[in-house]
């Protein structure tokens, strides 16, 4: 009886200074709850993402309360963000690479392009999105480049970002030229035997790309 009260003294009190979702995981997740019936493929996606794994729900991006059963409850203050509101909502982790973003090549031509035609950038830029014909090829932001709710470490073989991928991220879509020279370089060859050797980012960087003159 007494470990009993004990252990559920001890549950309530991490309840109290963890809350609920840091002990039960997904357990309490309405978003997931929801979600695994309406959008099982986000959900999955997110699942195997970095995000998930150090614990970054859909709230952190999304806003909403994923404690409430209430789906209006949970869904007060929920947005899709917009193209410049996700550098700062990844900035603010990330603070180091929004701050090499900004004034990038990328970032300025994605102010001049959101100028020109604002209404193309209400969901953020995709490379599905351009590659369906539904966004025109501009300066790319975070997901553009990481995705979205699959977000993968940059070590992970299967992102976007890691070594022979990322010459492919930068190069089929929006370098093509500059991606079709590349790839009959002896660096690219090295590349794809898992060698070390240089690739895009390693001249023109990740976050704060220079053009190399």
């Amino acid at each position: 009886m007494a470990k009993r009260l004990l252990g559920s003294i001890s549950l309530l009190l991490g309840l109290f200074l963890f809350g609920a979702s840091d002990l039960y995981g997904e357990a309490v997740n309405s978003c997931l709850d929801c979600h695994l019936r309406e959008t099982k493929n986000i959900v999955d996606s997110w699942r195997k993402s970095v995000h998930s794994q150090m614990s970054v729900g859909c709230q952190g991006c999304h806003g909403g309360d994923p404690q409430s059963s209430s789906k209006d409850l949970a869904h007060q203050r929920v947005s899709v963000p917009a193209a410049r509101e996700r550098i700062e909502i990844c900035g603010a982790c990330h603070s180091e690479e929004k701050r090499r973003y900004k004034g990038s090549a990328h970032d300025s031509n994605l102010v001049e392009s959101i100028k020109k035609a604002p209404e193309l950038f209400s969901h953020g830029v995709s490379i599905t999105r351009i590659q369906q014909g539904k966004q025109p090829i501009t300066g790319p932001e975070c997901t553009t480049c990481h995705g979205f709710h699959n977000v993968l470490s940059a070590s992970n073989p299967e992102g976007p970002a890691h070594l022979i991928s990322v010459s492919k991220l930068c190069g089929l879509v929006c370098h093509q030229k500059h991606y079709s020279e590349f790839i009959q370089s002896e660096h690219y060859q090295a590349l794809r035997q898992e060698k070390e050797a240089p690739d895009c980012v390693t001249c023109h960087t990740s976050h704060d790309n220079r053009i190399v003159s």
